[in-house]
């Protein structure tokens, strides 16, 4: 069962969600992928169909839809006779993910690049300057998903930036953690994508994918071994 405090905080993101989304399936995802990045539903956190639906006063479809694209993304996990659950935190898994998606990214950029326009480079701009007008919070993270895949949208490879944007939000959960533990400030950050954002302008595929790896993949490392420090 979920612990009273819990149970408030979940319906604290469930009254925040439901008047924002047309389905109920879209309104469940979003609100159960909140719910596990904010740590309001633990790692580990047993997920009972019944329960979330009368939580979220939807149908049990909704919430079954919500779980499947979740178990896709990452977040949740399914076990034969156990069902599902909020997936534990694994610094092995933290480092994959960074590492994924630095591989899907530097492809989508290094095609992006040349096929940037001036409507294109415009609209990442705004993005950039929103993003930098923000503070750590959902609306944030979803404007730094933006930005990336206003970057990498010129490449036209649907799958791929389907891809991305799977990865993008799995990447939230260590995200957050990082904000936690590292050193870098949130300018440190605003400064990387403004160094990717003129790399494109630039049209320098090289540089732009070195950004990129020092954007993603470092801190995973440098988180990962301060985890590991601390144990």
């Amino acid at each position: 069962m979920l612990s009273m405090t819990k149970h408030q905080d979940l319906k604290y993101i469930v009254d925040d969600a439901k008047n924002r989304f047309r389905s109920a399936s879209d309104f469940a995802i979003h609100s159960l992928r909140e719910a596990i990045l904010a740590g309001v539903l633990a790692q580990g956190t047993p997920l009972r169909q019944e329960e979330l639906a009368r939580t979220l006063s939807v149908s049990r479809m909704p919430i079954r839809d919500a779980l499947r694209v979740l178990e896709s993304e990452g977040l949740v996990s399914f076990k034969t006779h156990h069902g599902f659950s909020v997936t534990k935190f694994d610094v092995a898994q933290m480092v994959e993910t960074a590492r994924i998606r630095y591989s899907l990214e530097s492809l989508a950029l290094r095609q992006a690049i040349p096929n940037h326009t001036a409507a294109s480079l415009e609209a990442a701009n705004h993005l950039l300057v929103e993003l930098n007008q923000t503070t750590p919070s959902p609306k944030a993270e979803e404007t730094h998903r933006d930005f990336h895949l206003a970057l990498y949208r010129p490449c036209h490879m649907e799958r791929l930036l389907s891809l991305v944007e799977t990865h993008l939000v799995v990447a939230n959960r260590y995200l957050r953690l990082e904000t936690v533990h590292r050193n870098a400030t949130n300018q440190n950050d605003y400064s990387q994508h403004v160094s990717l954002y003129e790399a494109c302008v630039e049209q320098d595929q090289e540089l732009a994918e070195a950004i990129l790896h020092a954007h993603i993949v470092k801190p995973a490392l440098k988180l990962a071994q301060q985890i590991e420090e601390s144990r």
